[in-house]
């Protein structure tokens, strides 16, 4: 065969150029066609895959089991309320005062062995478990005033009434219900054990096995509400394992809770619905409303200058109105503590006037302070006057275990008081505390706190002059100690150090020993608030370990029950019995690639839900000819090409892990997870 003619040089270089030219051209368009093919397309979410929550603590999905805050979620996956659930609501619910509801169960349910679901599985849950507190939970006793009963005249309507009328009662609701058919025949051993392995559910997530015993996994490829097949719970047993797991090049953890980083995630700050709260005892000498307020509002303004990123969230709410700048907290406190020198002017200056020969006690304002001039009197007498009658009424002074002399006339709305004065007598030189109990309307209660200062037998007393420093008691744990460092950071900054001492107790009985004996001026502890059921519940209560403000006004508690917030907050904000120092805040983190297209705030208890019920970890690109054949369209593309990022979408494969998958084959799930 004849040799090819030889292209002279420089049709060599034009060739090879011309190639480069095409190939490259070729490329680009390549590229741009896919951009704008990728552009056109719509990213259309498809069912499937698994999202997985790392744990480093044990979590139980059985109800009424283990902490309720971390646990409920997980427990209502298997076991749903009334309302709420991946399956929606089980029953009909109708209100019209947020007072008392009728229950209506929803036709055709039933639990997975095949049994119906009844009204009775309702009573069995909501009466038995809950209000009877049939397993003795603690978090359950403040559900003990709901009343339950089955209408007379309709019995497929179950009746519950709520001593307080609120909207915050519709969470009751959310509460797990359980098969009684199986329940009533075990004990609670059995319970924990027996009914762990086989669960009886109602809904349309179930439990599966799986070989890794560290997983609990629920399938939940029925339920309509998630785009997802699988929720499993991975459990860690150290942040350092954790850790090796969040670092790797693709890590199948989507979710988790803690301090631990990775470049891989994002932080997502939830609103606890517990609060950093300071209880005043307003039993103590050294504290009043104002200095309350004060101390309050001296925290409240120069603790948010600060930055507490995934600790602290600044409460905003009801209750912290009233409150200054505290620019008066020195004098305020040295004023009132200790009065060494009980002079009178100063005394006058810090409002406190002297004591009349009758006055009437006001239901709403409780504590009354009052100085009694210089006598040589071995008794003294004052008359009160209250707005009902009061039964069986009795005073103590705090310097003195002898009953106060008490006689009561007018129907018993007057009563007149004598006590007696001199060394160990009921009323010495200095500060005096009356406390005046009695019976109102067939319920037992304080009257009145009465401070009182006695001049003494001379205008002046000499002694130390040092400040009795005022007492701040809390518990070793990460928060309270977090915040404890920022306010003493922030009183030395301002000077005020002085007047506090911080008493930490690392063992939680001590602390409670504490409290019962009044030893503190203000707790530094949490306490949970949905609403004002939640603020009455502890003012109301007697036990300290509950209300250690041991401040407890029947005119507030009234307000309280008819849901008055303003009237409520009035007078909350007058006495000023706790202040919030702020809503705790708990870091949970997202792999960046999952997407959460969700803008609200997230809580502790909504947070799982709402990424259950938003994610997609499977999707394809839905591409449509008339939309690639769109002017409108092509220049749209090019007016934004230059902004175009690809955009990940996450392959089922990603998730794959031999020991987290699950297995339908395998008969034995582990326990180890149950609390």
């Amino acid at each position: 065969m004849a040799n090819l003619p030889r292209l002279p040089r420089w049709n060599k270089i034009f060739f090879v150029i011309l190639s480069i030219f095409l190939l490259t051209r070729g490329i680009v368009s390549a590229i741009f066609g896919y951009k704008y093919i990728t552009f056109s397309s719509i990213k259309e979410v498809n069912k499937g895959g698994t999202f997985v929550e790392a744990i480093t603590d044990p979590i139980s999905y059985l109800p009424y089991r283990g902490d309720p805050e971390k646990n409920q979620f997980y427990q209502t996956l298997l076991f749903p309320g009334c309302e709420g659930g991946l399956s929606g609501a089980l029953c009909d619910i109708q209100t019209q005062d947020n007072k008392v509801y009728r229950v209506r169960i929803l036709p055709d349910l039933e639990w997975s062995d095949g049994t119906p679901f009844t009204l009775d599985d309702v009573i069995f849950s909501y009466q038995d478990i809950i209000v009877s507190n049939f397993w003795d939970q603690p978090y359950l006793s403040k559900y003990q005033d709901i009343v339950l009963s089955v209408s007379e005249d309709e019995p497929d309507v179950l009746l519950i009434t709520f001593p307080t009328a609120t909207v915050e009662n519709r969470t009751f609701f959310r509460f797990p219900i359980i098969p009684l058919h199986i329940i009533q025949e075990y004990t609670l051993a059995q319970y924990v054990t027996d009914f762990a392995l086989n669960p009886v559910t109602v809904g349309c997530t179930t439990l599966q096995h799986s070989k890794d015993e560290d997983s609990i996994i629920f399938n939940v490829s029925s339920c309509p509400q998630t785009n997802i097949n699988y929720y499993q719970i991975k459990s860690f047993n150290s942040l350092e394992d954790l850790q090796k797991s969040i670092t790797k090049r693709k890590p199948i953890v989507g979710f988790y809770y803690g301090n631990t980083e990775s470049d891989s995630y994002r932080l997502l700050e939830i609103k606890d619905n517990n609060y950093m709260s300071m209880f005043f005892n307003t039993k103590s000498t050294k504290l009043t409303p104002r200095i309350q307020r004060s101390i309050g509002g001296f925290i409240n303004y120069h603790l948010w200058q600060r930055e507490h990123t995934g600790y602290l969230g600044k409460y905003e709410g009801l209750f912290n109105n009233y409150l200054t700048t505290g620019s008066n907290l020195i004098s305020y406190i040295e004023e009132k503590n200790p009065y060494l020198t009980y002079d009178k002017s100063l005394l006058e200056q810090g409002g406190v006037k002297s004591l009349p020969n009758i006055f009437t006690i006001d239901w709403a304002k409780r504590k009354y302070a009052f100085y009694l001039n210089s006598t040589t009197a071995q008794e003294y007498s004052f008359t009160i006057e209250t707005p009902d009658p009061v039964n069986n009424i009795k005073g103590v002074s705090n310097k003195s275990v002898r009953n106060l002399d008490i006689k009561s006339e007018n129907e018993n709305k007057k009563h007149t008081i004598t006590f007696t004065i001199g060394a160990d007598q009921q009323v010495q030189e200095g500060l005096n505390t009356f406390t005046l109990n009695g019976t109102v309307l067939g319920k037992s209660q304080e009257i009145a706190s009465i401070d009182l200062y006695f001049l003494g037998r001379t205008s002046t007393q000499t002694g130390d002059n040092s400040i009795n420093k005022i007492k701040i008691i809390t518990l070793d744990n990460k928060i309270s100690n977090y915040i404890r460092v920022q306010l003493q950071d922030i009183f030395e900054d301002n000077n005020v150090q002085h007047l506090f001492e911080f008493v930490v107790y690392n063992n939680q009985e001590k602390f409670l020993e504490a409290i019962n004996i009044k030893d503190y001026d203000i707790v530094l502890t949490s306490m949970q608030i949905n609403g004002l059921n939640d603020i009455y519940r502890i003012l109301s209560s007697n036990n300290l370990q509950i209300n250690p403000s041991a401040y407890i006004n029947p005119v507030l508690n009234q307000f309280l029950l008819d849901n008055n917030r303003e009237q409520s907050r009035n007078i909350i904000g007058a006495d000023m019995p706790f202040f919030v120092v702020g809503q705790l805040m708990k870091p949970y983190r997202l792999r960046n690639d999952i997407e959460l297209p969700y803008t609200g705030d997230y809580t502790e208890s909504s947070l799982r839900d709402i990424i259950l019920k938003n994610i997609s970890l499977v999707s394809h690109n839905n591409i449509k000819a008339s939309t690639l054949l769109n002017k409108e369209n092509f220049l749209n593309f090019l007016a934004t090409q230059k902004d175009i990022t690809s955009q990940q979408v996450i392959d089922n494969d990603q998730f794959e892990d031999v020991a987290s998958l699950p297995d339908e084959t395998e008969e034995v799930l582990s326990t180890r997870q149950i609390e």
